[in-house]
């Protein structure tokens, strides 16, 4: 499956995007019910190494953008630090996955 801005933010959480994640965050080329393979999108703890892989990668400002922008399509009052901070496992793993797209674009 090509990834593309739509396919990835219309993904449920779950081993698909998690396997993903593994691939294209991490390198890793996990099936999708291998037993290594992380809850990335599930797990809060497992979304956290997501995040800290994109700072690794000097992809956190890309990263954050894209978060804001999931959560800003999803609430309509806008978002604030408060939401940033307590985004959902699934909409940090699309970040991710939408920031590594974009810097591959270049």
């Amino acid at each position: 499956m090509k990834l593309t801005r739509e396919s990835i933010i219309s993904m449920e959480p779950g081993r698909e995007l998690d396997a993903l994640v593994a691939a294209n965050v991490f390198g890793w080329h996990y099936g999708t019910y291998h037993p290594e393979l992380r809850h990335y999108s599930t797990d809060i703890s497992a979304a956290w190494e997501v995040e800290e892989k994109m700072d690794t990668d000097e992809l956190f400002w890309r990263y954050t953008n894209h978060v804001k922008k999931i959560l800003l399509q999803q609430r309509e009052d806008g978002v604030n630090e408060y939401h940033l901070m307590h985004a959902p496992a699934d909409v940090r793993c699309k970040a991710a996955l939408l920031a590594k797209l974009e810097a591959d674009e270049e």
